[in-house]
């Protein structure tokens, strides 16, 4: 369900921080489904460990500040549908 024009209007700031948590989210997933899905790390108990693609964006999700978000630019439309306003249209590219 989309972000409806009443509850956007009545909540602007608080929807304005979710979708810009959104779209930082889907730029670090973004990022890490570009990489190798596999990563070799030092790990002090075994010498080296393999680690998933969703722990890799996990690790770095909960390492970003608030503070170092990125606003979202006009043009973006979140892939979640509970993120997309009223009047917004998602394609797939």
């Amino acid at each position: 369900m989309t972000i409806s024009e009443k509850s956007y209007k009545d909540l602007k700031e608080y929807w304005d921080f979710q979708r810009t948590k959104e779209y930082n989210w889907e730029k670090i997933c973004h990022m890490c489904d570009n990489m190798e899905s596999k990563f070799i790390f030092t790990n002090d108990n075994n010498g080296l460990a393999g680690i998933t693609g969703m722990e890799l964006k996990k690790n770095l999700w909960n390492h970003i500040k608030e503070s170092e978000f990125e606003i979202p630019p006009k043009s973006w439309i979140p892939k979640d549908k509970k993120y997309r306003l009223w009047n917004e249209k998602y394609t797939l590219e």
